[in-house]
């Protein structure tokens, strides 16, 4: 379940709750432009987030977190809480509607392996919106107020990033491998296919990890989603090679 699909339902199940407690709900969420972020190789080691208050009733105030992904593309994922990555400002408040600027400051370099990041903005208390208790057909309703706080991804490849996959057929499937440094999102289909858009085969694919794809006739087609948003296509119908990529 993806996060947004996780929002909607934790939104209906408050609602649903309210309707028949007959509560009063007020809502407040921290959101961010973006779910994924990337320090740029060889450049300064900052990043600007932009994240808002979307409702419009209640005052937040919020707490961050930043954590290392210690195995990426793995379930459940191991968490470390000594991160490279340093949140300023570490708590703020924020008003209905507001937006503002959070900086993200990388304190080591990167050498071998991009490294991953989930930094989180958690609501922890809220002011504003409707305060009343009434009284509706002889029962009391109640105030209630739902914080949602998101997080994002963060990349943070090494200095020589290096974008390559290889592949080898083993009986009726590809087994395509991520044989670079930093993570590439690579999605399978048929090569009939004007693009990989419906397909479910592949995703993000981190360093050293590899997915699995039907051959069909001996052929598949690879779309690769760079992180800017441009789309490439290639055709695998050898049964091993290698391919190289520049963003």
């Amino acid at each position: 379940m993806t996060l947004h699909s996780l929002l909607k339902l934790m939104i209906s199940i408050f609602i649903f709750w309210g309707l028949w407690m007959q509560a009063n709900i007020s809502y407040a969420q921290v959101m961010p432009d973006d779910f994924f972020y990337r320090f740029e190789a060889g450049a300064a080691p900052v990043l600007n987030v932009q994240v808002q208050n979307i409702y419009t009733d209640r005052t937040v105030e919020v707490e961050t977190e930043s954590v290392k992904v210690l195995n990426p593309g793995d379930k459940p994922e191991k968490l470390d809480k000594n991160s490279s990555v340093i949140v300023s400002p570490k708590k703020f408040v924020m008003k209905p509607k507001e937006k503002r600027v959070v900086r993200l400051l990388l304190k080591s370099k990167v050498i071998h392996t991009e490294e991953v990041y989930r930094v989180i903005f958690r609501p922890t208390s809220s002011t504003g919106g409707s305060a009343n208790q009434k009284v509706e057909d002889g029962k009391k309703s109640i105030n209630l107020t739902v914080l949602l706080g998101s997080g994002i991804l963060v990349f943070a490849p090494p200095f020589g990033t290096k974008q390559e996959i290889s592949w080898s057929k083993v009986g009726s499937d590809y087994i395509i491998r991520n044989t670079g440094n930093v993570n590439l999102v690579l999605t399978a289909c048929d090569v009939k296919d004007a693009t990989c858009e419906k397909s479910k085969i592949g995703g993000r694919i981190y360093a050293g990890k590899n997915f699995k794809a039907p051959a069909g006739k001996g052929a598949i087609k690879i779309q690769r989603d760079t992180f800017n948003g441009d789309k490439d296509f290639f055709t695998i119908d050898q049964p091993t090679g290698t391919r190289k990529f520049t963003e």
